[in-house]
């Protein structure tokens, strides 16, 4: 007696059931928005980091120019308006005083033992400040160089300079110009230099 052949057709011939169809969209659902989520939260981070790089590239920038321009500034040529002082004309620049300005002379050269400084004596000096903006987060590092005032860094919260001794330290608070998720993302950057010429 040959045995019965049992039918191929099952439960695989009948296909899925309802609910497994409906479990299976969803799964697919869930796991589609989650890596859309995902690739989302990927293009925040790296939008930021390009944002925060390029924000800091900027301070960067404006302290190399910074330490060019005050490399061969004479000490005894810096001068200043102490920070929220009502003083409309610049002192010598005192130690371990805050100012949010500086004015400055460079030495050129020298001749017959005397100092030659570019802006010569008798014209106004190179000035640096801090203008404070219409909000909090645009205000600017401003340089004069008797002819025109140009910004050096924008996006700055504040700018100070003091003198310790035979060094100048210049400190500056910027933010990240996005605000993005309502944030500054601020960052302080410091440059000491010596003033070698006195």
């Amino acid at each position: 007696m040959r045995p019965r052949k049992l039918s191929t057709r099952g439960r695989a011939a009948r296909g899925f059931t309802m609910i497994e169809v409906v479990t299976s969209a969803t799964i697919l659902t869930v796991m589609v928005f989650a890596a859309f989520g995902a690739t989302q939260a990927a293009m925040r981070a790296t939008s930021s980091v390009v944002t925060m790089d390029a924000a800091e590239n900027r301070v960067a920038d404006s302290l190399t120019r910074l330490r060019r321009l005050l490399m061969p500034a004479s000490l005894s040529t810096i001068e200043g308006v102490p920070t929220g002082s009502k003083a409309a004309v610049a002192e010598p620049m005192q130690a371990n005083v805050v100012y949010d300005n500086a004015r400055f002379r460079i030495v050129t050269g020298f001749m017959n033992g005397a100092a030659v400084y570019e802006p010569p004596i008798g014209k106004n000096p190179w000035q640096l400040w801090f203008q404070a903006g219409r909000t909090n987060v645009d205000g600017q590092l401003m340089f004069d160089d008797g002819n025109s005032s140009t910004a050096l860094l924008e996006h700055v919260i504040g700018a100070t300079f003091e003198l310790h001794g035979k060094y100048l330290k210049v400190t500056l608070q910027s933010t990240r110009p996005d605000g993005s998720c309502g944030r500054t993302g601020e960052g302080t950057a410091e440059l000491r230099l010596a003033l070698l010429v006195p």
